[in-house]
């Protein structure tokens, strides 16, 4: 991604994006809450589940390297 050559890897890049929006939203305390793994997982996995989404978030990468 840091020269828009090749496409990032879904698995890896979802999570990250996933765990900095979440921050971004609510700070730094979500870190703290009981469920804050949990939660990161289950909507990385609902992402890896729908194909709608992989579409959008494909769409949200390219749209983020212009």
């Amino acid at each position: 991604m840091r020269d828009g050559g090749d496409d990032p890897d879904p698995s890896t890049l979802r999570p990250r994006m996933i765990r900095a929006v979440l921050l971004w939203e609510f700070g730094p305390d979500i870190r703290e809450h009981v469920d804050w793994r949990d939660m990161v997982d289950a909507m990385d996995r609902a992402m890896a589940d729908d194909p709608r989404m992989g579409i959008e978030f494909h769409r949200l990468v390219a749209a983020m390297r212009r």
